[in-house]
């Protein structure tokens, strides 16, 4: 069974800053989030492997004038 969403990582040669990662839906492909750009494609990994350890335990933070339900 594969996952519902993967991460991504590019690249983009023309870029000073060439490497580039997103969190992409399986299912039907929409992009969910992007990263910065980083200079090399050890941040960006290391980024991704951030993000997919620390997200189960993320808390999610309002700061918008919006209120939650």
């Amino acid at each position: 069974m594969s996952s519902p969403v993967e991460y991504q990582i590019h690249e983009d040669k023309t870029n000073r800053q060439p490497y580039w990662w997103r969190i992409v839906d399986t299912r039907n492909h929409k992009v969910l989030a992007h990263s910065e750009n980083y200079y090399n494609f050890s941040d960006a990994l290391a980024a991704v492997r951030l993000v997919i350890n620390n997200s189960a335990s993320a808390l999610i933070i309002n700061h918008t004038s919006v209120k939650a339900a």
